[in-house]
């Protein structure tokens, strides 16, 4: 179950650092038409994917060494 959070929370994050124009059509896709998510929006959704795999990351590090 510790392996699966931890894909999970890394697959999410990779998917966030490399496509988050997807993520915005996905979060907007019923509000917005032919819209274009900001600059600020595209950094913050990078860096939130980053934050996921330190995440990710570190909860397998506690795991393995506690």
């Amino acid at each position: 179950m510790t392996y699966l959070v931890v894909a999970l929370l890394v697959a999410i994050g990779i998917f966030f650092t490399i496509k988050p124009n997807t993520v915005w059509k996905y979060n907007h896709y019923f509000t917005v038409k032919d819209g274009e998510p900001s600059d600020l929006y595209l950094i913050c959704v990078r860096l939130t994917g980053v934050l996921f795999i330190i995440l990710g990351l570190v909860y397998l590090g506690v795991m393995l060494f506690y």
